[in-house]
């Protein structure tokens, strides 16, 4: 490393922080993407989930409290995972809410 050059940051796990990554986008999407509404009858949430890949498809999926807080916990851990290789000190998970 030449004296103007800033120090590299430890990327040697950086696979495995790209999977996490796409695991928490996948979830996020999940919610973000969708419309969440309550069954009247039922009393249980649902999200509508729709694709336009190749062909038109939709359904609606039963969605938990549990289910959002996991989409949430798979986010915050992947941030966590990005910023600890780049910084010298160690980002904390924020805790469930």
């Amino acid at each position: 490393m030449r004296a103007n050059e800033p120090p590299v940051a430890n990327l040697a796990g950086y696979k495995d922080v790209a999977i996490k990554i796409h695991a928490a986008q996948k979830a996020r999407n999940r919610f973000i993407h969708s419309s969440l509404g309550q069954d009247p009858n039922t009393k249980e949430f649902k999200v509508a989930v729709g694709s336009a890949r190749g062909s038109v498809t939709s359904e609606l999926q039963k969605v938990t409290l549990d289910d959002i807080r996991r989409a949430w916990r798979e986010v915050n851990s992947a941030g966590a995972a990005l910023h600890n290789p780049l910084q010298a000190k160690r980002c904390h998970l924020i805790p469930d809410p």
